[in-house]
């Protein structure tokens, strides 16, 4: 009757049929074909933090898929700006949100639309607002500072911390990788590797500091070596393949009379976009700086062909509006040279309801397609990536049904895209 031959051709030829779609999957994202995808957001809600997904189509438009809690809380908005507060792994299977009110992580393995809690840890401070990970090695950066200037905790202080990925994407910490910052408070913005991961960068906007650590082979830092940025407030930064790094740089004035929020308009700040070399033991290089128009350049990512970068500018002064105010933003974008030099090629502006304003940016990963998170208005934008750097909107798409706003928030906070 030969039971047992027809389930191994069955097996065989299953086998085939997934090496053949993963092949032409991984082709796609390769060459930048068309292919689906998903987008993430969250809640940022200080009665319960949740991570929102939305399912991607190969044309870049997005649909609302499902919410899923963290089990941590978060504080709400984040008025002095984050980057990657939400961070997806390399390999895409694992999902990782900041809990900014509970000082915890979230460990999500992604499941299609889907998201798996894997576990809740402790940041290794208070106030987490970024995080970075390679090979195995997750790192968050705490912004405690900021508790310690609102009289919350005088004993609270700015640091990272470090965390080892285990199998299904859950966090250990990581015993002596917990690290000062240049100071104590100093409103940072994001923490990131290097490509090579043997240097871990931070940005701070109040000392315009990068400052920077080595990793030795056990994924521990040394450090901090604080470095002058070359522009006021180094906010937001990415890096290339090529081992360059892209730091916006926000460089709002400062507030008359003192006490006031922080102006962002132009003149009399100079915001601007700079790249540098980045060396083994972390110290810092400037190739290039370009100054625009743009208040507020505060996010900054870069597309895989290594060619183009796109700057979010939160408070860039829209047709009609006042400068430094709501409603603003628009996208910059820039050519990048194989020698880190960077070309201006032209600004898009951010489609906002009356109260929007720009906090976050996020590429798909086949780098076709831009999203843009709005605060005010709790919506996603999306842009399609034209050969030659150019934006077309694709559309906005709301995270909440009533704009956060109109609610006083939450607001939504961090964005990561497939």
């Amino acid at each position: 009757m030969r039971l047992g031959n027809p389930p191994v051709k069955v097996s065989v030829l299953a086998s085939l049929l997934v090496l053949t779609v993963s092949f032409q999957v991984g082709v796609a994202a390769a060459v930048g074909l068309p292919s689906s995808g998903h987008v993430y957001t969250m809640t940022n809600d200080p009665a319960g933090n949740a991570v929102v997904v939305f399912n991607r189509a190969a044309d870049g438009t997005l649909t609302k898929s499902g919410s899923f809690p963290t089990g941590g809380t978060s504080i709400g908005f984040f008025a002095t700006g984050n980057q990657n507060g939400l961070l997806l792994s390399q390999s895409g299977q694992c999902l990782w949100a900041v809990n900014s009110m509970s000082d915890s992580i979230t460990a999500f393995h992604v499941r299609g639309d889907s998201l798996k809690l894997v576990n809740t840890v402790a940041s290794g401070g208070r106030r987490p607002i970024s995080l970075t990970e390679y090979n195995g090695l997750l790192y968050a950066l705490n912004a405690g500072g900021q508790l310690r200037d609102a009289n919350v905790d005088a004993t609270a202080s700015d640091n990272i911390s470090g965390f080892t990925v285990g199998f299904g994407c859950g966090l250990s910490p990581l015993s002596g990788s917990t690290q000062p910052l240049s100071d104590v408070s100093t409103s940072p913005a994001e923490v990131s590797f290097t490509p090579s991961g043997r240097v871990l960068v931070v940005t701070e906007k109040v000392t315009n500091m990068i400052t920077t650590y080595t990793v030795d082979k056990n994924g521990r830092p040394s450090g901090p070596n604080p470095q002058p940025s070359a522009g006021g407030e180094p906010f937001g930064f990415t890096f290339i393949n090529r081992g360059q790094m892209l730091v916006t740089e926000a460089d709002c004035h400062a507030p008359q009379p003192p006490g006031n929020l922080p102006g962002c308009s132009v003149p009399p700040d100079a915001p601007a976009l700079s790249s540098y070399d980045v060396a083994d033991d972390g110290t810092l290089t400037l190739i290039d700086n370009e100054v625009d128009d743009q208040a507020a350049k505060c996010w900054v990512v870069a597309t895989n062909s290594q060619r183009f970068a796109f700057t979010v500018n939160a408070l860039a002064t829209q047709t009609g509006g006042t400068p430094g105010l709501p409603p603003a933003g628009s996208i910059t974008s820039y050519h990048l040279d194989p020698d880190g030099s960077l070309t201006e090629l032209g600004v898009t502006p951010i489609p906002l309801a009356p109260v929007g304003v720009p906090v976050d940016a996020a590429l798909s990963l086949n780098s076709r397609f831009l999203y843009v998170l709005s605060e005010g208005d709790g919506t996603i934008s999306g842009f399609q990536v034209g050969s030659d750097g150019g934006l077309t909107l694709l559309g906005t798409f709301a995270i909440t049904a009533v704009p956060a706003i109109a609610t006083n928030g939450p607001f939504p906070n961090g964005l990561a895209a497939r």
